[in-house]
């Protein structure tokens, strides 16, 4: 059994010494006992006080002091003892804390591979409608990254920081982790991304019984142009015509945001699948990246409308536009103007409705300009 042996001085200071001692096994009474010395190195006043065992039967024999110490005096010690004893369980437990936290809060966006691969999400938090990139560095030098992120496939491209993918996660997906599956020539990585959940606003407002309730050739109208739609986002080219960062189409004031749970009349309606800018009417609308203009007409709720075909499954859409400047096929550049600002369709006031689809999910525009493209060769 081992006993500690604790000195105090007259400055108030402790140690504790070992000292090795053999009891039978019915000695389990534990008590504190005190022994008088004087120092010989410095001349201060020592006072020793040992842990020891006690046999049951006979709780005051002690061997290993002569005379018994006062029961004040030796709560006080055992109490200094207590509160050492705690300070350093708290100081290691303590040391542990970053450990801890690191393995609790190791980020889902920074993953190895097996083989030296390295696969980083950007951003670092995902959300229900973000937009993200998924950077892919090998551990060797192969010309050609594949995978696939939430079912949909990963169009990779060269960059400064590695291959480069756009992916999205779509407005309906829930909170929780998701795979991600990279290959790079031989070497393949499979793990998981997390969504985090996302809460979003709500919009009230009060209209008119015609404003709301549509007749029944204007919902045949709906159904057809919501088919028309259908058929494009199901489109993935192979080719990539955006190129750099994407831009806001106009400079205003926002409206409604992404992701906004309207209840019109007090009946939940279909959450706001863009962003609002509000500007003066007449105001050039310019493209949020290179592309092709698939589509342009007049929509039952969207009024005049242009969509834009960036490649690999993504495309931008405006809507509401008083002119359209551009016509069907044309190649356009970011920034070059394909519209103005109007209040066609159903609209309450001049602004643009920006939106996207990427492989057909619904991902708010606003998250697109904050990735860092500008890396990425053409």
């Amino acid at each position: 059994m081992m006993i500690y042996e604790i000195a105090t001085s007259a400055r108030g200071g402790l140690a504790m010494t070992k000292r090795k001692h053999l009891f039978s096994r019915d000695r389990r009474i534990l008590s504190l006992c005190h022994c008088e010395e004087q120092g010989k190195a410095n001349g201060e006043g020592l006072g020793n006080f040992v842990i020891a065992r006690q046999s049951r039967s006979n709780p005051g024999d002690s061997s290993l002091c002569s005379e018994q110490a006062p029961q004040s005096h030796n709560s006080l010690i055992t109490k200094r003892l207590l509160l050492r004893l705690w300070r350093i369980a708290m100081t290691r437990f303590m040391r542990m804390i970053p450990i801890i936290l690191l393995f609790l809060l190791s980020a889902p966006e920074t993953l190895k591979a097996d083989k030296g691969m390295a696969i980083r999400i950007v951003p670092k938090l995902l959300r229900p409608g973000e937009a993200f990139m998924v950077v892919v560095t090998p551990g060797s030098s192969i010309t050609e990254v594949s995978g696939e992120a939430f079912g949909k496939k990963l169009y990779f491209v060269g960059g400064e920081q590695g291959y480069i993918a756009l992916s999205g996660v779509d407005l309906s997906v829930k909170p929780g982790k998701y795979p991600l599956v990279i290959e790079a020539g031989m070497e393949k990585s499979v793990r998981k991304i997390r969504v985090l959940k996302k809460r979003f606003g709500k919009e009230v407002l009060h209209l008119r019984p015609d404003q709301v309730f549509l007749s029944e050739e204007d919902l045949k109208r709906v159904e057809k142009e919501k088919q028309r739609l259908d058929v494009i986002w199901k489109e993935e080219l192979q080719g990539r015509f955006w190129d750099g960062p994407f831009i806001l189409p106009v400079k205003g004031k926002f409206g409604s945001v992404f992701g906004l749970r309207r209840i019109i009349n007090d009946e939940p309606r279909s959450p706001h699948m863009g962003q609002d800018i509000k500007a003066p009417e007449g105001t050039p609308v310019a493209a949020c990246n290179s592309g092709r203009v698939v589509f342009i007409d007049e929509l039952f709720f969207s009024g005049k409308s242009i969509i834009v075909d960036h490649g690999q499954g993504l495309y931008s859409m405006y809507f509401h536009l008083s002119e359209v400047l551009v016509s069907q096929g044309q190649e356009v550049k970011r920034g070059q103007v394909v519209g103005r600002v109007g209040a066609t369709g159903r609209a309450m006031g001049p602004h643009l409705h920006w939106g996207v689809r990427l492989q057909g999910m619904r991902v708010d525009p606003m998250s697109l300009i904050s990735l860092p493209l500008n890396s990425i060769s053409r």
